[in-house]
């Protein structure tokens, strides 16, 4: 009896098991998809299919259908086994969206049996305004299908567009794929298209005719038309991925143009655009496009201001001219290269004979120790030998970071010319540029050259073509601090390799030192205003809300398938385009 019973339950748990495993599995042999075109816009839809279910198949007892979009009417829809109008349910597709499920009841289809299944709807707005001609109203329809996994074999598929009576064949044109037949039936032109395919995926065509014969058609503008296809060329979750990447995007860029200022502020801007962006459909296309346009302006202004480095100055028309500038300060005062004005101070304190530099590549230098009794620095410099000192074990200069002292150099100078005529005392400082030149050129093969030529070369490196004007004098030049000393030893820079003979030509020199900075400049000005330097800075505001938190209120705390993509060629429309079901 324990065999028997063994024996029963493990049939009992095959057979269970197998029934529950069974799937759908048939073949749809021929499909007829006819669409009568409705003088009011509108179509009726009238599907014809024949199944043959496998013989190892799930029974087929519900059709999923997919509509055209969201509009349809289950009332207006009816359906047909073998010509017998089902009594089961018509609902709404749990799997097709947009779609309904017909339930066939008693009328469902069993393994290895066949029947020809008939469904038919009315469907509102299916013809658009033609973009192509004024004249020319179009629809574009997709047949439903079902999902890859149940359907075996092809399938041979028929779509019929009957066109209102008033309309000759030579006036219906086709879109894209052309048609496969034309004629006139009872004053109606009906054209065709049969394919024989897998009954697995969309297969939309297209039709345009004269918009005389219809009392209304749905216009859709070129944004609308986008819209329609973007929504169903990307999933909802690819679509609400982009949403978040645009608000992300909008985030950097406003910090980037506020310099990390302003969050307070931006709270209720990126509110404002939410509510564009879900009142208006088309800004979930049109806010990329937007925000690559904001990307561009915000670095453009942003490169622009780190070239004007200089902070507001109280000028004062007619106040005179400042003067007594270095030549540093003079480049700070015109704005010149940043790279430009740490050249001249090092350059300055070599001069002096406080710093010289010992490789060129990497860029180092060594302080001088002692220094000498002589000279005489300014605070600019001190700040520079400090810095040096304390990065005395550093590699090389690249790693030394100058942005703190220049931006206190930056502020000295803008303090220094508060009341004065900048206009005017810029034209001075580049008529001191000048005049450098000029004397330079007038020296002469005298026995003091050098010295001469120690006195005017700090204000001819402020000339933006220093490089090229410098040339004839490159040769000839050498810097006080590398020249042979009265033992005739010579202080060059060495590169990594045994010390050349002779000293250096100046132009090297300055290589060395401004070619690294050269490439480096852009963020040693932007730190002169913060590391992230915006083009609007909010710091006040934000300030001055958080104050107005603090004394309105206490200790509080902060807390933290189915679908197509329907694009018309030359058309506004409307697409049969969901399947995939059962």
């Amino acid at each position: 009896m324990k065999r028997i019973l063994t024996f029963l339950l493990l049939f009992l748990s095959y057979y269970v098991n197998n029934s529950l495993a069974q799937d759908y599995s048939f073949s749809v042999p021929r499909v007829v998809m006819d669409v009568r075109v409705l003088p009011g816009g509108g179509a009726v839809i009238h599907y014809s299919m024949d199944f043959v279910n496998s013989a190892n198949g799930h029974a087929i007892d519900i059709v999923d259908v997919g509509m055209p979009h969201e509009n349809y009417s289950i009332e207006a829809s009816k359906a047909w086994v073998d010509g017998k109008e089902l009594s089961g349910s018509i609902q709404v597709s749990q799997y097709v969206k947009p779609g309904m499920e017909v339930h066939l009841g008693s009328q469902e289809i069993p393994a290895a049996g066949s029947a020809t299944f008939e469904f038919e709807t009315i469907m509102p707005d299916m013809v658009y305004q033609d973009m192509t001609r004024k004249d020319l109203a179009s629809m574009q329809i997709t047949p439903t299908w079902f999902g890859e996994q149940y359907v075996q074999g092809s399938t041979n598929l028929s779509i019929l567009v009957r066109i209102p009576e008033g309309v000759k064949p030579e006036e219906v044109l086709s879109q894209d794929v052309p048609f496969t037949g034309k004629e006139l039936n009872i004053g109606s032109t009906v054209v065709s298209w049969d394919v024989n395919r897998r009954f697995t995926s969309a297969y939309r065509v297209g039709v345009s005719f004269p918009k005389r014969v219809m009392t209304h058609v749905v216009t859709m503008s070129i944004p609308q038309l986008m819209m329609r296809w973007w929504r169903g060329a990307l999933s909802p979750q690819a679509r609400g991925f982009l949403t978040i990447a645009a608000a992300v995007c909008f985030f950097i860029i406003f910090m980037r143009f506020t310099g990390n200022t302003g969050c307070i502020f931006f709270v209720p801007l990126l509110i404002a655009g939410g509510f564009f962006y879900v009142k208006f459909e088309a800004a979930e296309i049109f806010v990329w496009p937007v925000l690559i346009v904001l990307a561009v302006i915000v670095e453009t202004a942003r490169k622009n201001r780190k070239e004007k480095y200089l902070p507001a100055i109280a000028s004062v028309e007619g106040g005179g001219i400042k003067r007594g500038l270095t030549a540093p300060e003079a480049a700070v005062l015109l704005e010149l290269p940043v790279n430009k004005v740490i050249t001249l101070i090092l350059f300055g304190m070599m001069k002096k004979g406080v710093i010289r530099q010992i490789t060129k590549e990497p860029v180092m230098f060594r302080v001088v120790d002692p220094l000498p009794a002589d000279a005489v620095l300014q605070t600019y410099e001190n700040d520079l030998l400090a810095l040096l000192k304390k990065n005395v074990k550093v590699q090389s200069v690249h790693e030394i970071d100058f942005s703190k002292s220049m931006a206190a150099l930056v502020k000295a100078v803008a303090s220094r010319v508060v009341g004065f005529d900048l206009n005017e005392t810029r034209e001075y400082y580049k008529q001191i540029i000048s005049r450098a030149w000029k004397e330079a050129e007038e020296i002469g093969e005298i026995e003091g050259w050098q010295k001469k030529m120690d006195e005017k070369v700090d204000w001819m490196m402020l000339d933006p073509d220093f490089g090229g004007r410098f040339r004839p004098y490159q040769d000839r030049y050498i810097p006080r601090s590398y020249r042979t000393t009265s033992l005739g030893s010579s202080t060059a820079p060495r590169s990594g390799a045994p010390s050349a003979a002779g000293a250096p030509r100046f132009s090297d020199v300055a290589a060395s030192v401004s070619g690294w900075f050269q490439n480096t400049a852009g963020g040693v000005v932007g730190s002169i205003e913060g590391k992230q330097a915006g083009v609007l800075n909010f710091g006040s505001f934000d300030k001055a809300i958080g104050e107005a938190m603090k004394s309105s209120g206490g200790s509080g705390r902060s807390g933290g398938g189915g679908g197509c993509a329907c694009a018309c060629a030359g058309c506004a429309c409307a697409c049969a385009c969901a399947g995939g079901g059962r």
